[in-house]
């Protein structure tokens, strides 16, 4: 592990084979697949309030595509293809995602904050309404 904060160890061309921790990689990668799916499907089969429904798409696409790419990774290391097993692809899928997440969960945040002050809004117009109250 000392090796980690070196130029060499994340740029080495054949970083070498899965040991025992390749298929426990490989079963998360296919458990993010698996999360991307079944994501999409429940936005579209279920009947959400569209803010809803967009950011369960959103981070269905976000589970899907890194897994995807993660198992795209896998396969290149464990055939060892010299570029596209360089251990580099990870920080950069790594920064990525997250860049991505992160304006995702701003997305959500700004729609809760909308959904919020309509909810205020409606309420204090209902308020001087006649009729029953709530």
């Amino acid at each position: 592990m000392k090796n980690i904060l070196t130029l060499s160890y994340w740029f080495a061309l054949y970083p070498g084979a899965w040991q025992q921790s390749g298929n426990i990689i490989l079963l998360i990668i296919l458990g993010l697949i698996s999360l991307g799916v079944v994501g999409r499907v429940l936005a579209s089969f279920l009947h959400l309030e569209i803010t809803w429904k967009r950011s369960l798409e959103k981070f269905s696409t976000w589970f899907l595509t890194y897994g995807i790419l993660a198992l795209f990774y896998w396969f290149m290391r464990d055939q060892q293809v010299p570029f596209f097993s360089s251990r580099f692809w990870l920080l950069i899928m790594f920064f990525s995602s997250l860049a991505w997440l992160y304006f995702i969960v701003r997305y959500v945040l700004r729609k809760l904050r909308d959904i919020r002050q309509t909810k205020e809004s409606l309420d204090l117009y209902t308020k001087y309404l006649p009729g029953k109250k709530t």
